[in-house]
């Protein structure tokens, strides 16, 4: 999915200079913007399937502004998005799903995923792996009451939101994570005998992730 949203914003950005070259015949890649909406609300689902109501919405929403650029919808985008999120709604309110994840929680750390919300989630006990997101939102994913293995992985994507991950000292890190119109910072100060890693790969595209102690 990476790999498609990065494609996507090439691809544009091609259009873009071919457009002011004023060279013929160049394909107005721009309306394909939407694609990275839907790209968005994918990868947020995916990062956790029970918070299904937001990344459907912005999924939603993407495929109806794809198909007013592309000429196929009739009349204006907006007119379809309030119908759409109001059929969500109804659906949310019948399976009786959790729409977003404000406040604090406590658990494993498996996947801790925040759409349009805040979420700060305290891991205990033994970890080894999870992932974060936040999507329009923030997450604050704190791994100091954890027993963090010597090998330990997160997996961040952080999209016009910000993820802030708390780790112990006697734990070193290194960060991998891809930045996309977004950055990335390791602010933490291991002990000096530091024997475990916490490798932190992902996306930080149009947000931030940051690391500390």
């Amino acid at each position: 999915m990476r790999t498609l949203i990065g494609i996507v914003i090439v691809l544009i950005g091609l259009q873009l200079l071919l457009s002011s070259m004023n060279v013929a015949n160049v394909p107005d890649l721009g309306d394909w913007w939407p694609v990275i909406m839907i790209a968005i609300g994918l990868i947020s689902w995916k990062s956790n399937p029970r918070m299904f109501f937001w990344p459907v919405i912005i999924v939603g929403l993407g495929v109806i502004f794809l198909l007013e650029n592309l000429n196929v919808l009739p009349g204006n985008a907006w007119n379809y998005v309030w119908p759409v999120i109001i059929i969500m709604v109804g659906i949310s309110i019948v399976s009786g799903r959790k729409w977003d994840s404000w406040g604090k929680h406590e658990g494993s750390g498996g996947h801790v995923a925040s759409v349009f919300s805040g979420r700060e989630e305290r891991v205990v006990g033994d970890f080894s792996k999870g992932s974060v997101s936040a999507t329009f939102g923030g997450t604050k994913y704190d791994l100091r009451g954890a027993n963090v293995s010597e090998n330990a992985e997160v997996e961040a994507f952080a999209s016009f939101g910000g993820i802030e991950i708390l780790v112990p000292r006697d734990v070193s890190v290194r960060l991998k994570v891809t930045p996309i119109f977004g950055g990335s910072e390791n602010k933490t100060v291991p002990d000096a005998g530091a024997k475990k890693t916490l490798t932190i790969s992902g996306t930080a595209m149009f947000g931030g992730v940051e690391v500390k102690n």
